[in-house]
């Protein structure tokens, strides 16, 4: 089972190339704990059913406009196996990242050096005049 890492910061990544200002600091507090999301992978079917439902609840014409769904119901929709995530939870547990689910995700947190280490990445901090970004991995 694949999962997505979702680093937050990743997405303001490419704001470095953008601006001429900023200025990269890659002496930050490796011991300082940031969280983070893990996000399984849905199947075809599972992301079928949810668009069809999402495009039903969007469209003025179909009968099911405006109503949503709550998080248990979604969560019921989705249902991951525990082979899904099982391996996700004994991984992050042998590595020391703490973790809790959700229905199809993980927020979890550990140290920036734990996590450098466990998916070989490396974290710098970006600053410029006009602001500060948070922590950004590159």
């Amino acid at each position: 089972m694949k999962f997505i890492l979702f680093l937050l910061p990743l997405l303001l990544s490419s704001v470095h190339s953008h601006h001429q200002n900023w200025h990269q600091d890659c002496n930050i507090n490796i011991e300082q704990t940031i969280k983070f999301n893990l996000i399984l992978n849905h199947d075809a079917t599972q992301s079928a059913i949810l668009s069809q439902l999402f495009n039903n609840i969007s469209n003025p014409l179909h009968p099911n406009y405006g109503k949503y769904y709550t998080y248990d119901e979604l969560c019921y929709i989705i249902n991951p196996s525990e082979n899904q995530y099982l391996h996700i939870i004994y991984f992050n547990k042998n590595n020391n990242i703490s973790c809790e689910f959700f229905c199809d995700s993980f927020m979890c947190s550990s140290t920036i050096r734990n996590i450098e280490n466990v998916f070989n990445v490396s974290f710098c901090s970006y600053r410029s005049e006009e602001h500060t970004s948070e922590l950004q991995s590159r």
